[in-house]
């Protein structure tokens, strides 16, 4: 993104609509601290996938765990 070097993260989930639902209705400290983090983001930059962790495959992520 613009030149830099970030790390980005997700969790993936079946439903994504769900998951929303459910994050946006806790009381766990960590999703009310997310809900308010992100009440400050100034825009969403969309990126595309490099390396899939759990399933590190040629065929979705163009490379091979030799080549990260």
């Amino acid at each position: 993104m613009n030149g830099d070097h970030y790390l980005l993260a997700y969790m993936r989930a079946k439903d994504i609509a769900q998951a929303q639902q459910v994050a946006k209705n806790s009381s766990f400290e960590v999703d009310k601290y997310h809900q308010q983090f992100k009440q400050h983001w100034e825009q969403v930059i969309p990126t595309r996938l490099l390396i899939d962790l759990e399933n590190n495959d040629e065929k979705e992520t163009g490379y091979t765990s030799e080549q990260v």
